[in-house]
């Protein structure tokens, strides 16, 4: 499936899908687990995005990564 015309770097937050807006599932490196578990649970998605100022994927997290980090 072709996600868009390739056109040159893209930042993720300008990547849609025909059903999906990825927006939502970005996150910021300096956020807190409690607002990556809010967001998570605010979307039907169970993971979100760690990006830079620049849009560069850096990692993921998902549900089970916060459940994981509380139990430690």
């Amino acid at each position: 499936m072709k996600l868009w015309p390739y056109a040159g770097p893209r930042k993720l937050g300008d990547m849609q899908t025909r059903d999906t807006n990825l927006k939502p599932l970005l996150i910021a490196p300096e956020a807190t687990i409690h607002e990556a578990l809010a967001r998570i649970n605010a979307t039907e998605h169970l993971l979100q995005l760690v990006v830079d100022a620049e849009g560069r994927l850096l990692a993921t997290v998902t549900d089970g990564d916060i459940r994981r980090a509380l139990v430690e």
